[in-house]
């Protein structure tokens, strides 16, 4: 149906399946199988997948969707997707909306724009417009969901819990009970999930952490070795001379910090673990001394060996989170791809401005600048999928590199590949003519790897093209699927 389907949702009635693909909104008849485009997500150009935090569909055919940290209605026939009125006064993403019964009020996540306090869960109402003031229903990172006949579902440090609630007071009461002592939640403090679901009398929810395991992989795909001890890694880069590896390993609270390996040994030594706030996408600087990470809006170096403190490079205005994509092969800038999409450099030095990249647009991200400096390969969304592209790095005309979509372009250290994931997960490979003009062989695929939704992660790496570092699954450790249908009774017994 499509090779990115995020966040399925039913309709009130079991009818239909909604979903987001690409850059729309979709729905699906169960029954036959027919597909119609709900609405396009409400900012052309913005990398769709990245940015989708779910969508409920209410009584009187009306959808909210969680989109860009704000919340949008659109009516299930098909239309324009609105923003919905917001207090001012509580700034920060709106996300995972859910519709109360009756169709008009409807809980949702707030995630704040710092790390200080306000995130919650909160009630609002379809008829309450731009002046109305929401309900805080509990403090909490994670999403709540409705279950008849009156409770809230929820995870507090990762136990899934439920609690009565009363819908007409927005009040909790009584005292949770556990369902699970152990439910998976997002490893990404963007995103805030946690992975259950409730309808009727049956719970669904699953179990374990999602584990991933460094494996170096040669040209072929064949396994040469597998490095380090399993953990929560979301993103992993060899330093330029392929002896360490800067890694973002997210802590059990679902915040990030940043490590350094040793891509021999395996062993490793915390570089930045503030275990309040999230640091991720590491990245070396040319000459392996320092790294590069992002926190929350801004973008800090430090040297590689954890000594000296960091340095601010850059803060990003207006607050947006940011990721750091690499440094310029002169080592006097660093890329980086705003959540909302777009390519930008600030120079690395402390406290410096951005400013957009040539010819920048927001549906690109990713961007890798090749190692003469003349060409800049990026990730954009603009024809409606992801595909890789190449382009002067100052602006210009640009090269369609990937041919039935592709994303997480890497040069070869010395420029004479450049190298791409395909929508299906095959790492691919085109071989790179350099100097003043740009001349690319068609790409071919060298191994496949598992697909990836998340075009701002970058789920492998190399230097010279003969050995990859890729994330792959840890067995010992896999994550299971639980079913309890006497979730309720379970709930009355312990009251």
């Amino acid at each position: 149906m499509s090779e990115d389907i995020r966040f399925p949702f039913w309709s009130p009635d079991g009818r239909f399946v909604a979903f987001f693909a690409g850059l729309a909104l979709k729905r699906v008849d169960v029954a036959d199988g027919t597909t119609q485009t709900v609405c396009p997500l409400p900012l052309p150009g913005l990398p769709g997948g990245t940015l989708v935090h779910g969508g409920t569909w209410g009584p009187d055919d009306v959808i909210l969707l969680g989109w860009s940290n704000n919340l949008y209605s659109v009516p299930a026939s098909g239309g324009t997707a609105t923003p919905l009125g917001r207090d001012d006064s509580r700034p920060g993403g709106r996300r995972w909306p859910e519709f109360l019964p009756g169709g008009r009020r409807f809980l949702y996540s707030l995630r704040p724009e710092d790390s200080g306090a306000g995130a919650g869960v909160y009630l609002a109402s379809l008829d309450g417009g731009a002046t109305e003031k929401p309900v805080q229903v509990m403090p909490s990172d994670y999403p709540a969901r409705y279950a008849e006949p009156g409770y809230l579902l929820f995870v507090r440090d990762g136990v899934l819990l439920a609690q009565r609630f009363d819908a007409d007071t927005a009040s909790l009461q009584g005292t949770p009970v556990t369902l699970a002592p152990r439910v998976a939640v997002s490893p990404d403090v963007n995103f805030r999930s946690a992975d259950f679901s409730v309808g009727g009398g049956a719970l669904v929810y699953r179990t374990g952490w999602s584990r991933s395991r460094l494996t170096w992989l040669d040209r072929s795909g064949k396994v040469d070795s597998v490095i380090g001890e399993p953990d929560n890694y979301v993103e992993a880069e060899l330093s330029p001379d392929g002896t360490r590896i800067a890694l973002e390993i997210s802590e059990g609270n679902g915040l990030g910090a940043i490590w350094v390996m040793d891509a021999v040994a395996g062993t490793r030594v915390p570089l930045t673990r503030t275990l309040d706030e999230w640091e991720y996408a590491p990245r070396w600087s040319p000459d392996g001394r320092h790294i590069a990470y992002s926190r929350f809006a801004d973008i800090y170096s430090m040297l590689a060996d954890g000594s000296g403190g960091e340095v601010l490079l850059a803060r990003i205005s207006p607050f947006i989170l940011n990721f750091s994509r690499q440094w310029t092969p002169d080592g006097r800038s660093v890329v980086f791809t705003k959540l909302t999409g777009g390519l930008f450099s600030a120079p690395a030095s402390t406290n410096s401005q951005p400013s957009s990249l040539p010819g920048s647009s927001n549906s690109e991200t990713n961007a890798r600048v090749s190692p003469d400096g003349r060409w800049l390969a990026y990730t954009s969304a603009e024809s409606g999928r992801r595909e890789v592209y190449v382009r002067p790095f100052g602006g210009g005309a640009r090269r369609l590199i990937s041919t039935a979509g592709g994303g997480q372009p890497l040069w070869h250290r010395k420029g004479t590949e450049l190298y791409y994931q395909a929508a299906d997960g095959s790492i691919m490979v085109a071989a790179v003519k350099g100097g003043s003009t740009f001349d690319v062989s068609a790409a071919r695929a060298l191994f496949s790897t598992r697909p990836t939704r998340d075009e701002l992660r970058q789920s492998y790496s190399t230097i010279d093209g003969e050995r990859f570092l890729v994330r792959t699954p840890d067995a010992s450790t896999p994550p299971s699927i639980s079913w309890l249908v006497n979730w309720r009774a379970l709930v009355e017994g312990q009251r």
